[in-house]
């Protein structure tokens, strides 16, 4: 089981507020290796603040989903997970946010991508951009339609 992903989604949230600056995860780069498993160990050193973050995302607003709010905090980032919200965090690359909102990647808890007349990747083209990261989908359009093979289209 993978810890809370951050930075996967790769569509820039529009221009940096300060000019050409690059955002954090907008140069296509992996920030992580997905086949390989994480070290938790680390995750849980930079947590306690023993040892440098990959990266600190400073002076930003965090949407606190609970509370509805924002909490002005930096953020400490490992191997593409969160290790920690709060101050005083070190990092290899420390990217100051000048006040920028840092929130989760939005969940739709219920959607029909055939029902938007695109297919899978051109669906995700133009949710990522917007914030939804995930998706729960109910593919019973295209299964009445195709059945077992249009399902396979819908993973694949």
């Amino acid at each position: 089981m993978h810890g809370p992903r951050i930075l996967q989604a790769r569509a820039s949230p529009g221009p940096h507020p300060q000019g050409s600056r690059d955002w954090p995860g907008t140069r296509n780069e992996p920030l992580t290796d997905p086949e390989r498993p994480m070290d938790r160990s680390r995750l849980l050193a930079v947590a306690r603040g023993d040892a440098p973050a990959d990266l600190v995302l400073r002076g930003g607003r965090v949407a606190d989903v609970f509370s509805a709010d924002f909490i002005e905090a930096d953020v400490a980032v490992v191997e593409g997970a969160i290790a920690g919200v709060g101050a005083g965090y070190r990092g290899d690359r420390v990217m100051d946010l000048e006040g920028a909102v840092v929130a989760p990647g939005f969940i739709d808890a219920h959607v029909h991508i055939e029902s938007s007349l695109a297919v899978p990747h051109q669906f995700a083209r133009a949710v990522l951009p917007r914030g939804t990261t995930t998706v729960v989908t109910d593919p019973h359009e295209i299964a009445n339609v195709h059945g077992v093979e249009g399902i396979r289209f819908m993973l694949y």
